[in-house]
């Protein structure tokens, strides 16, 4: 593997990584703002916590499994459909007009 290759591999583990990490804490915080509380102190291990406790709660549950949801696709698909919509070339509106050059003009004998 080349060094682009091997930085690349690198960018997508350590992003996966901080995504993984940065989920528990949304997660967390999305729960607090489905309940209407301020997210006053959420740590790593907030989420799965609350999901021991409450997860089985019919209301609840579902607040968890929905703010597991919401934090996956903010960390995980939102960069994705970024990333895709980035690479995507887009149709100018007006197409490409432009002046013809000299060159151009000769080779259409329209001189």
């Amino acid at each position: 593997m080349d060094n682009t290759s091997m930085a690349k591999v690198f960018i997508v583990i350590a992003y996966v990584l901080a995504a993984a990490v940065g989920t528990c804490y949304l997660a967390a915080g999305i729960f607090f703002l489905l309940n209407k509380t301020v997210p006053h102190v959420i740590e790593f291990d907030t989420w799965y916590r609350y999901w021991g406790l409450y997860g089985s709660d019919g209301l609840q549950g579902k607040r968890l499994v929905h703010s597991a949801l919401a934090a996956l696709g903010i960390a995980y698909l939102a960069p994705l459909v970024m990333v895709a919509s980035s690479l995507h070339r887009r149709r100018s509106l007006h197409g490409d007009a432009r002046w013809a050059t000299d060159a151009e003009i000769r080779k259409a004998d329209l001189l």
